[in-house]
């Protein structure tokens, strides 16, 4: 067979000094390792973001290339079996095959959680990890559905929420409640607005989380409700002149935070234009007639946003009551 070289694009650097100090799987109580990505391999990190899945290959060079076959897990009570059936580092060609979490990422530098490798060991490729970001959006998506079911933000069958992916977003299905989401009720949907996850029709407003998901590069997660204390303040007053009068901190920071768009119809590309537009310069949009749509980076973040807004509201209107 022909001889083929590998070139190193990354270090990976832990607590562990030696083969002997290392745990034979780093566990969920690990510390965490960074892996120092070469200069020229940098460009490469380009839309990884924390909480994704990667896959970490690594050249371990203290293992015994001429080992054919091997005991579990180093258990000699247990018979020895051919090492492509294991995961032992002794093996005609050491990579090792590591699944990790990204925590964080500056200037070249992935944080991750545990890697069970010596300190400096060489990272010869690093890849997304199949189905993965699927799991990982299911997850939170059924957690920010909760939430909002919760906290009274969407009731029945309305209200959105949506992830975005490499290759796109994931996005809750039309039809379907929120407080008790299933694998179900995600939907998977590129940039064109084709499916290619779930089997279920993506939210009618779909259009809505594409456009600020294009117009706003910081965007990682929309949640669109329906909050009554808003929608029930906006009958009967302008929703930022209501805000303006509440003399508290806590308006004046929504308020540089809140854009109003027109009445359109929803699903409609006018509402989406509208919505995307508004997402460049505002976190939190009201959606006149409609409900509000809050982004953010992180899930939780964008909540607590929407939660914000609903709860100026309700003063707002219990503040009008009294007087």
């Amino acid at each position: 067979m022909a001889a083929y070289s590998l070139e190193p694009v990354a270090v990976v650097r832990t607590v562990y000094p030696s083969r002997e100090a290392c745990p034979r799987q780093a566990g969920s109580d690990a510390e965490p390792a960074r892996i120092e990505v070469a200069s020229e391999f940098q460009p490469a990190l380009d839309g990884v973001r924390p909480g994704q899945h990667l896959l970490v290959l690594t050249w371990l060079e203290q293992g015994d290339r001429a080992c054919l076959r091997c005991h579990p897990r180093g258990d000699v009570n247990r018979p020895q079996r051919g090492v492509f059936t294991t995961r032992s580092p002794d093996r005609p060609n050491p990579i090792g095959l590591h699944e990790v979490r990204v925590l964080g990422w500056e200037n070249g530098v992935l944080t991750v959680s545990g890697m069970e490798v010596v300190d400096g060991t060489a990272v010869v490729d690093i890849k997304s990890v199949p189905g993965a970001a699927a799991d990982s959006a299911v997850g939170i998506l059924k957690q920010a559905g909760h939430r909002c079911w919760q906290r009274g933000l969407s009731n029945g069958l309305s209200g959105n929420l949506s992830l975005r992916c490499e290759n796109g977003m994931y996005i809750t299905r039309s039809g379907c409640g929120k407080g008790h989401l299933s694998t179900r009720d995600i939907v998977g949907l590129d940039e064109q607005g084709d499916s290619f996850w779930g089997q279920g029709r993506p939210s009618s407003e779909w259009r809505v989380h594409h456009a600020i998901y294009r117009a706003q590069p910081r965007a990682r997660a929309i949640v669109h409700v329906h909050p009554p204390c808003v929608l029930a303040l906006s009958l009967g007053e302008d929703i930022r002149r209501a805000f303006a009068a509440l003399p508290l901190y806590e308006s004046q920071v929504v308020l540089d935070q809140l854009a109003v768009v027109p009445a359109f119809d929803p699903g409609s590309t006018a509402l989406a234009t509208a919505a995307g537009e508004a997402a460049q310069g505002a976190g939190a949009i009201f959606l006149t007639r409609h409900g509000v749509v809050c982004w953010s980076e992180e899930m939780d973040q964008a909540l607590a946003l929407a939660e914000e807004v609903e709860t100026l509201a309700r003063i707002r209107l219990e503040a009008g009551r009294r007087s």
